[in-house]
């Protein structure tokens, strides 16, 4: 949402707020921004983006406590903002507490400098549930099973950047190298490690899936730079230790011209449809098609987002290694031919991701049969202040 949005919610959400409460949340999301701290650690497309994710977050983080704590403690975290003491969401309940206690902004802050308020996600307020994490033993004992020359040194960096960020990054770092040594070679799996050994090298998920990227497809750590680190954003974390690539290379001709691309969604949307929707938006806002589909996301629905566009990246780096790889890797999945000219797609899938798939599926348990019975039909980085 934009500034303006921002202030009429928040002062809907809490009336009883102070003048100026609500301008000063806004001043600390730009802040934010400008010091290149982002909503999940990762960018935006714009910096408008990026304030606006900030100003989503935080007034989901207000809601939240209001909904945990009642009006009058969520209205006295909202006027924390006239002094000098904005929160990150996942602070708020905290700050809510220690207010109810009779502390005021400088204890808070002083109890957050401390360390003393902590918070299991920076970014949300909603109420905990149990959940347990992944201890330092169990993720060292994972990494030296799964790495062929483990390193001390390295698992050490990775817990420190987790123990800093949040506390499930464990499990997304473990279930990262889990997919890094399913789609790359053993080769590949140890390099992306080993750079872990020193701490100015990326090492969030998405960081560590980009240059493994790059290093299978025969580049070296130094063609790695800015722009690159920041392409690497747009790639997904993988949720499970099982999870398989949804990355696909794409070739879009139209005029005589080809432009090569690629798509996070590969399997998630349908290229005919996106090639009928995008001919559609194309005539209608006087742009080519190709154009059109990277304005379009997954779900068929305009977008400015990278990482929910359809297809994306036109020549970009990532994409000639994603082309690169197609023939030995799975970690692109298909390669798929739009010809805007004469209106076909052409889809062809990876053998070696479908043998990957196969694998995945031929390990699913299979369910027992009860003769009689119905089955079911249903299916199923701390930023500094």
């Amino acid at each position: 949402m934009d500034q303006n949005i921002f202030i009429e919610k928040f002062y809907a959400l809490l009336p009883e707020c102070q003048p100026g409460a609500a301008q000063t949340w806004c001043d600390f999301a730009v802040e934010r921004v400008d010091q290149q701290q982002y909503v999940h650690f990762k960018a935006a497309e714009s910096r408008e983006a990026s304030i606006a994710g900030w100003l989503d977050v935080l007034y989901e983080g207000l809601r939240q406590t209001k909904e945990t704590f009642g009006p009058e403690l969520a209205a006295k975290v909202g006027d924390l903002s006239v002094e000098h003491c904005c929160l990150y969401p996942g602070e708020m309940p905290r700050a809510a507490e220690c207010l109810r206690e009779g502390d005021g902004a400088q204890e808070i802050m002083a109890k957050i400098e401390s360390g003393e308020i902590d918070c299991v996600d920076l970014f949300s307020a909603a109420a905990s549930t149990e959940k347990t994490y992944m201890s330092d033993q169990e993720f060292t004992d994972h990494m030296n099973a799964l790495i062929p020359a483990p390193s001390a040194e390295a698992n050490r960096n990775l817990l420190d950047l987790a123990d800093a960020l949040w506390f499930g990054l464990k499990e997304d770092l473990y279930h990262t190298f889990t997919f890094i040594s399913r789609h790359f070679t053993a080769e590949t799996l140890q390099n992306v490690y080993d750079c872990c050994e020193t701490k100015n090298h990326g090492a969030l998920p998405w960081e560590l899936i980009g240059t493994a990227i790059y290093l299978q497809a025969g580049a070296s750590l130094p063609e790695i730079g800015e722009a690159e680190w920041k392409e690497f954003q747009v790639l997904s974390t993988p949720e499970s230790a099982d999870t398989i690539s949804s990355l696909a290379a794409c070739t879009v001709r139209e005029n005589g011209a080809e432009t090569r691309l690629y798509t996070l969604h590969f399997g998630q949307f349908d290229p005919q449809e996106l090639l009928e929707r995008a001919a559609a938006q194309a005539r209608n806002d006087g742009i080519t098609v190709t154009e059109a589909m990277q304005r379009i996301d997954y779900d068929m629905r305009m977008t400015h987002v990278t990482a929910n566009q359809s297809i994306c990246g036109p020549e970009s780096p990532l994409t000639e290694k994603l082309f690169r790889l197609m023939d030995s890797s799975p970690i692109t999945a298909a390669h798929i031919t739009i010809d805007v000219d004469s209106g076909s797609i052409a889809v062809k899938t990876n053998p070696l991701w479908e043998k990957l798939r196969n694998e995945q599926e031929n390990k699913r348990p299979v369910p027992q049969k009860h003769p009689g019975k119905k089955r079911s039909p249903k299916h199923k980085n701390q930023p500094d202040r």
